[in-house]
């Protein structure tokens, strides 16, 4: 993302389709992260990685808020296990930054796939309207 787009608020459609494909990449890179820590650290990572490509794949081309739902729900649970790790409560990765960036990102997408759905919406409203006054 550039510049000042990371926390620039969604105003429109388009806004919001750029941000859902920079979402999906970034989730495409944390996918790429975890498959790889998996293979030399974790195998259940690789899981972990799996699942983000998916998921990430499907945002990417269905731009569904329930892709994004699931990916804030992934997300949470990262942050608590991570929180959970560092604790020293369980086993696993400790990198708190990267499970909060992971929990941002979903977070953003959610809010991404909602402007779009608005935006949609509105434009078939006032495609509706214009139809009634002509």
């Amino acid at each position: 993302m550039k510049n000042n787009q990371l926390f620039k608020p969604i105003e429109n459609r388009s806004e919001a389709i750029k941000v859902i494909k920079d979402i999906s990449y970034v989730f495409f890179f944390i996918a790429g992260l975890q498959a790889i820590l998996g293979f030399f650290i974790s195998p259940i990572a690789v899981l972990d990685g799996i699942i983000y490509a998916v998921l990430a794949g499907l945002l990417l081309t269905t731009k569904s808020r329930i892709v994004a739902i699931l990916l804030l729900l992934l997300s949470v649970i990262s942050v608590i296990s991570t929180c959970l790790n560092a604790l020293g409560i369980s086993e696993g990765g400790t990198n708190i930054v990267l499970s909060f960036i992971i929990f941002y990102s979903s977070i953003r997408a959610l809010h991404a796939t909602f402007v779009l759905q608005g935006a949609s919406s509105t434009e078939n409203n006032a495609d509706k309207t214009k139809e009634l006054n002509q």
